[in-house]
């Protein structure tokens, strides 16, 4: 837990994290899964080694399992192994603010979806999966987008971004712009190749409507302003020193 936590005031963090990650659900759309997917496709269509890092109650894997098959999947998140989960999958428990019980340099990929807005240190966290992916290995993350015009006007109106409403705490606690994973990850020793959007997004005010399904307009409402979600991709330069 570190040197200035210990004891109950441990037991009572971890608790907190621990009650704030069952909130979540550790569940994501499909337009997210579709879009991390389709990145992750086509920066390596074949890894040997993949970590769901932060996967909740594992709906991801079965997703990695069909597009990547002769992969050994990994999971890692704070909470228990789900009862259900496939035997194929290594799981890895620990509470993802701190190192993760997993030696450096173990996997070829690696995803974080819709996990980093959960966590309290950012740079830790991408520091985290820099430590953890091979030379020359992808990282593929996402998170609520802050960019977003639903996001903007609610942060004008209501002075936080969307999803990031008392309905969303304390599971949603950090919120993250491009700006933010291209500082953070070329700290970490990691080269930013793109973001990428989910196309799917709410209307302000509106939100059992999105702006997709607008008449004549919404197949052309796409990218940054017009996703509710949007990811990074990473890539861990093939020089890279092992930690």
């Amino acid at each position: 837990m570190g040197p200035f936590f210990s004891g109950n005031w441990a037991m009572i963090i971890e608790e907190s994290r621990l009650a704030a990650a069952k909130q979540s659900g550790g569940i994501s759309s499909s337009a997210i899964y579709n879009a991390v997917i389709a990145a992750a496709v086509d920066a390596n269509p074949a890894p040997a080694t993949i970590l769901d890092f932060g996967t909740g109650s594992g709906q991801l894997l079965p997703v990695l399992a069909d597009h990547f098959p002769g992969a050994k999947l990994h999971a890692a998140d704070i909470m228990e192994r789900p009862a259900d989960l496939p035997e194929y999958v290594t799981w890895h428990r620990g509470d993802l603010n701190h190192e993760a019980p997993i030696a450096a340099a173990s996997f070829e990929m690696v995803f974080a979806v819709e996990v980093i807005e959960h966590l309290e240190n950012p740079r830790h966290m991408i520091r985290e999966i820099a430590r953890l992916l091979t030379p020359g290995g992808v990282a593929i993350m996402s998170t609520p987008n802050t960019g977003s015009i639903r996001s903007i006007v609610t942060f004008a109106a209501r002075g936080h971004h969307a999803q990031f409403d008392d309905s969303n705490y304390p599971a949603h606690i950090t919120p993250m712009g491009e700006v933010d994973f291209a500082r953070i990850g070329n700290e970490a020793g990691l080269k930013c190749e793109r973001f990428f959007y989910t196309a799917t997004g709410m209307v302000p005010k509106l939100l059992s409507l999105r702006w997709q399904d607008l008449p004549l307009v919404g197949k052309s409402l796409r990218g940054r302003r017009f996703s509710d979600n949007f990811g990074v991709l990473f890539r861990k330069p093939i020089d890279a020193r092992l930690i």
